[in-house]
């Protein structure tokens, strides 16, 4: 019995927040007073059910706009650990980038954008949320170790609260490190009790690049895309523009540079599309449909551009399969695209209205 309860109290286990206390998060398009944004924001505490609740927006939105989501705000004191080490996998399984209150100067560059100011912050649990992203925007974090809350602490010994606080903190170790967070922010995280934060820095940020693409995704766009050397970044830094020679080679820096911006949005949206093929399909086509298996889809792409006698015969023996597998798949698809579409047809009204 002893063993259930100590287990029951580790999957409650939260950061920042009473559980008791805590409201459901809302999941909704992103507006300022400029209109709607393409960002779904999250705004209040984590608690569980909240990324069902965002994946089934994120899809909603998929269905009919395509990959247009490439944000999710992060508006919220904190919550679950478990429920916000849930939704991080969720959103870098996405592909999606996070991001946190847009604060300059202590000044909030969004004043309308919360419905509840006090949620203007990304703190505790919801960071754990914020490492999912694949790409960072804002620094307005604040950092403390996990813990379990007083009411629920009185029912443990101090033996058992030590045990449930020594493996929440080494679940939390290991996701952010799988979410490849730099060390310095885990070990703030962890050296700051609950009662206490570190409040991340434009230079912390800067220092262990908070804000760039993490790096196994990175590779994946080097791998597209040509950008800047350091040697390049150093000399458009130093390059004096107020000579001719100056201004050419600050042009063409220039114009390197925003090629490769243009370069790096377009792969992070073909890892994007790809990745939400991946979730609809393992959602709704593979228990309906035979689809092609990799080594099939590995064969076409090989055999493309070029294709033996032997090859040609192997291809044209999959057309039935493709063709198939390709009608099966649009009439998976055509129930949850309904279901999408009335769903969201309150947001997208309101969007209209805005154009």
């Amino acid at each position: 019995m002893r063993k259930s309860i100590i287990a029951l109290l580790i999957t409650l286990l939260i950061v920042g927040i009473e559980f008791g206390n805590a409201n459901a998060a809302t999941v909704e398009r992103a507006r300022n007073a400029r209109g709607p944004l393409w960002t779904l924001k999250v705004e209040g505490d984590i608690v569980p059910g909240d990324t069902e609740k965002l994946h089934t927006k994120l899809l909603d939105y998929y269905f009919i706009y395509g990959p247009a989501i490439r944000y999710v705000d992060l508006r919220s004191k904190g919550g679950d650990v478990d429920e916000a080490m849930k939704m991080g996998a969720m959103i870098r399984r996405l592909r999606l980038g996070t991001s946190t209150p847009n604060i300059f100067d202590g000044k909030d560059l969004d004043p309308d954008y919360v419905v509840d100011k006090e949620n203007n912050v990304c703190a505790s649990a919801c960071f754990l949320v914020y490492a999912g992203g694949i790409e960072h925007q804002g620094y307005y974090l604040s950092l403390h170790r996990p813990y379990i809350s007083k009411i629920d602490a009185e029912r443990l010994s101090d033996i058992e609260h030590e045990a449930s606080e020594k493996k929440a903190m080494d679940d939390v170790r290991k996701y952010l490190q799988d979410m490849e967070i730099n060390q310095f922010f885990i070990d703030k995280m962890m050296s700051n009790n609950s009662q206490d934060s570190y409040t991340v820095t434009i230079s912390d940020g800067l220092q262990y690049h908070l804000d760039a693409i993490v790096p196994s995704i990175e590779e994946i766009v080097l791998a597209k895309c040509s950008v800047l050397s350091t040697h390049e970044i150093r000399i458009l830094e130093t390059t004096n523009d107020k000579t001719p020679e100056g201004r050419a080679i600050r042009e063409k820096l220039f114009a390197k540079h925003d090629a490769e911006r243009e370069c790096t949005d377009k792969a992070l949206a073909d890892i994007r599309k790809a990745a939400y093929e991946r979730e609809i399909d393992d959602l709704y086509v593979r228990p309906k449909c035979n689809l092609l298996d990799k080594q099939e889809l590995d064969f076409l792409t090989r055999t493309a551009n070029g294709a033996t006698p032997k090859e040609s015969r192997i291809r044209e023996s999959l057309i039935p399969k493709i063709i198939s597998a390709k009608e099966c798949r649009n009439k998976a698809l055509e129930e949850p695209e309904k279901v999408a579409w009335r769903r969201q047809k309150s947001d997208i009204s309101a969007d209209l209205s805005t154009h």
